[in-house]
């Protein structure tokens, strides 16, 4: 299986070398996993707020009754020019 076995000094170096490189790859994706975790909560809050402000605005509106027309007083009928003479 192994080309050469027990491993040489330089093989030992190299396993070390790829060690140390996956130990700091792990801990960047963990990093970037955190950030990623991070910004979706911020969305996620952010969202909320906006959906409980848009929910208010619905409230405030459909709970306001419209506002009634203004009544416009009626008119009273000039009476027509009587069609009599006048009497002298």
């Amino acid at each position: 299986m192994w080309s050469h076995w027990p491993c040489q000094p330089s093989d030992l170096q190299d396993l070390k070398a790829v060690s140390l490189n996956l130990a700091t790859l792990r801990q960047r994706v963990d990093q970037l996993a955190a950030q990623v975790a991070a910004g979706q909560q911020q969305i996620t809050r952010d969202l909320a707020t906006k959906l409980q402000v848009a929910e208010q605005d619905i409230l405030d509106k459909i709970s306001v009754p419209p506002p009634q027309p203004v009544a416009v007083p009626a008119r009273k009928p000039v009476p027509p020019p009587s069609q009599a003479a006048p009497l002298r």
